[in-house]
């Protein structure tokens, strides 16, 4: 974590307090939770829809429900279209268009330098807009000046009231026109929406077109002119599925600093944000280990001091509202983000990696009396957790929350909640649990295979971490378990004794292995039937 982090902006951000964390740190090599720019990829369908009604499920989650879809902001996944054919009826003002294209312009040039576009082949520059050429091949002092000057005139626009306007927007200008700046305009008929669909459309086939090429510098530099010769052709502003576009597809190719410089634009063009464009920020943030700036966006959408979002001065602040608008002033209310477990997954996500599991649940608790909630893909993120940490109470904790939605959750996250859980009983040397989970999955349906081969899975996983951990077992239950195929007059002793031995000679231990027969961790080529382990021998058995 960097050494000039804002704590107290960090504490009052998330209500808690970050920590450095030996544990955290080595659960950082772990693999993420999902690839989650994948799976924001593959939420862009829903976001773009147009004309149609929201085809997703609200997911079981331990929030609250929002109830009524009329509570749902416009931008959201899950919104009503008649709440979005209302929005989409509005316009915006000139000082907004004005501010747009200006800062849609500092995009271009900073995407184009970014991606070292002149890498592109002539031939391939020549058939987009000239623009694009001009701005590929500018120097670093080239660069810069200019978007010194752009960032000059787009303060000017930003500071001038709105009131104040002139007719001419140029007088507020030093600079009448930038290289590779649009003209965007909304018409009263509304075909600037369709034309920023066609925009999306267009920029969203580059993304899949270049997938493989991109991998070649030449190949990132040529898609990302064709993105930026898109932004400066279009005659409509870049909307929020634009941004989310270009932020999911940005993530996917691992371009960082490309994610800069869209999410900078995003705020800069005054994009009013869905649950695709949290979550991909608060994921950014996680991923490059970036808590200052995790903790800020967290503040901006919980409208600690400042807001992601502004709502109308005259709004009433009612009981129903008064969970997500922060009243400031008479001129200013904060918008808050809604409450969707997509964008709470990813927040507590980054919460656990950066502050540990215990914080975590207090922020976790703390946020669900205001109706944030994990769905499964979150709650899976802390048990696994446990999992790898061993930490029964903690797993406990984040059972008894997915026990309280267990009757709305999909059958097959139920069961790989179910191999997860079982892997923890092993680990935390806890058979009794072991054995009434098993039985809870037999009861309700689940194909008990299926679930153990998961259960193998994540157990092997762990134990190539920490070594070998003994699964949990008693000396009745294994008998029990191995009666019926391990050879009869064996020791039922000898048999239970590997299975509660902590053997801490494994790879990952700086502890020397205990002296013996236990010592090898696997066991060898040719075993003979007496000295099967009976752990590995039951698996066996009833996988197979």
């Amino acid at each position: 974590i960097p050494s000039d982090v804002d704590w107290d902006a960090v504490s009052k951000a998330i209500g808690m307090e970050l920590i450095d964390d030996a544990v955290l740190e080595k659960r950082h090599a772990l693999p993420d939770r999902l690839h989650i720019p994948e799976v924001l990829w593959d939420l862009l369908p829903s976001d773009a829809r147009f004309g149609e009604p929201s085809l997703l499920d609200w997911p079981a989650s331990t929030g609250r429900h929002p109830g009524s879809r009329y509570n749902l902001p416009p931008q959201s996944l899950w919104a009503l279209e008649t709440a979005r054919l209302k929005s989409m009826r509005t316009r915006q003002t000139r000082k907004k268009l004005a501010i747009q294209e200006v800062s849609i312009c500092l995009l271009i040039h900073n995407l184009l330098f970014s991606a070292k576009a002149g890498l592109a082949s002539p031939d391939a520059l020549a058939s987009l807009s000239p623009h694009i050429a001009s701005v590929a091949h500018l120097s670093y002092e080239e660069s810069q000046s200019v978007k010194r000057d752009i960032i000059a005139n787009r303060t000017a626009l930003e500071t001038t009231k709105l009131e104040d306007w002139p007719e001419d927007t140029m007088t507020i200008r030093t600079v009448p026109k930038f290289q590779a700046e649009p003209d965007y305009m909304q018409d009263v008929d509304g075909d600037f929406h369709h034309i920023a669909q066609q925009l999306n459309t267009a920029i969203k086939n580059i993304f899949d077109e270049y997938q493989d090429k991109r991998i070649y510098p030449d190949g990132l530099a040529l898609a990302i002119a064709k993105i930026c010769h898109n932004l400066l052709i279009s005659s409509a502003a870049p909307n929020l599925q634009t941004f989310n576009i270009l932020l999911t597809g940005f993530q996917k190719w691992k371009r960082h600093s490309l994610v800069n410089w869209v999410i900078e634009a995003l705020d800069d063009c005054k994009i009013r944000p869905n649950e695709i464009t949290c979550a991909a920020i608060l994921d950014y943030y996680t991923e490059r280990e970036r808590p200052d700036d995790f903790s800020r966006f967290v503040a901006l959408m919980r409208g600690a001091s400042d807001a992601l979002m502004l709502a109308k001065p005259d709004i009433a602040v009612n009981e129903a509202g008064e969970g997500r608008l922060v009243r400031v002033s008479e001129t200013k209310v904060y918008q808050k983000v809604y409450p969707t477990p997509t964008v709470f997954n990813s927040l507590m996500h980054g919460v656990l990696k950066f502050a540990g599991f215990d914080r975590a649940m207090d922020i976790y608790y703390e946020m669900k009396e205001d109706g944030w909630g994990l769905d499964m893909v979150g709650l899976s993120c802390f048990l696994d957790d446990c999992m790898h940490r061993a930490d029964w109470q903690g797993g406990l904790a984040v059972w008894e929350e997915i026990s309280s939605i267990r009757g709305r959750i999909k059958p097959d996250l139920l069961a790989k909640a179910y191999a997860q859980f079982l892997t923890l009983c092993s680990i935390a040397q806890k058979p009794a649990a072991f054995n009434s989970v098993l039985e809870h999955v037999v009861k309700c349906g689940y194909d008990r295979k299926a679930v153990l081969t998961s259960f193998r899975e994540f157990s092997h996983a762990v134990r190539q971490k920490q070594g070998y951990l003994a699964p949990a077992w008693t000396a009745d239950n294994l008998l029990i378990a191995v009666s019926d195929y391990m050879k009869d007059g064996e020791s039922t002793e000898a048999n239970v004794a590997p299975f509660f031995e902590e053997m801490n000679g494994g790879p990952d231990s700086d502890s020397p292995a205990p002296p013996g027969p236990s010592e090898p961790s696997e066991p060898p080529e040719s075993t003979s039937k007496s000295t099967t382990d009976p752990w590995d021998a039951w698996l066996e058995h009833e996988l197979g």
